[in-house]
């Protein structure tokens, strides 16, 4: 590219740096990693058994019957977390925190079912975790964090981005993590 055009820069993927930018960050703070990680596990147990996902259907179901809570249309599914797609991390988060209290039922349906130890021991160590007040709020907290990466990273693949546009999404995307670093935008994850 060099000897056809020697004005020509060189710039590596916008949305790779960005992903390994989130993946490192997230990998030196223990909440988020640990946060990911059973997520990770949970989205494993849930969508690579079409018992359970088929289980956690019908527990919404059931819950809408009983309740005026009304999904859209058809029941949630939990989203894949997958480190290669990097912009489906904000969706997974925000349909865990939607029905957490139905991947709970499930759990427990699940456990009074006839589970091989290893199962049960995956079950049990996910419906632990969630019970903990440090995933709740790490849940929050990261599908706050990455909806902004994974919009930057969405807009980061626009086919005629250039690399202006690219740093002026980016410094609006440190403006608004910058603009979470207070104690106002504390107090409203907090409530």
């Amino acid at each position: 590219m060099m000897e056809l055009e020697t004005m020509a820069l060189v710039n590596h993927c916008y949305c790779h740096s960005l992903n390994l930018t989130v993946k490192s960050t997230t990998d030196r703070c223990k909440l988020l990693k640990d946060n990911l990680d059973t997520i990770r596990e949970i989205c494993v147990l849930v969508k690579f058994s079409p018992k359970r996902e088929s289980l956690l259907g019908k527990i919404q179901d059931n819950i809408e019957k009983e309740t005026d809570y009304h999904y859209h249309q058809r029941p949630l599914k939990l989203n894949k977390l997958c480190a290669t797609r990097w912009t489906v991390r904000a969706a997974c988060y925000m349909k865990l925190h939607k029905l957490y209290n139905e991947v709970f039922k499930l759990w427990d349906e699940c456990l009074e079912t006839n589970l091989d130890r290893e199962m049960k021991s995956r079950i049990q160590g996910c419906r632990a975790e969630m019970t903990k007040f440090s995933f709740f709020f790490g849940l929050l907290l990261s599908q706050r964090l990455f909806s902004i990466t994974d919009n930057l990273s969405q807009a980061l693949q626009e086919r005629k981005i250039c690399a202006i546009s690219g740093e002026r999404m980016v410094r609006a995307a440190l403006a608004t993590f910058e603009g979470m670093r207070s104690e106002e935008a504390f107090e409203l994850l907090y409530a």
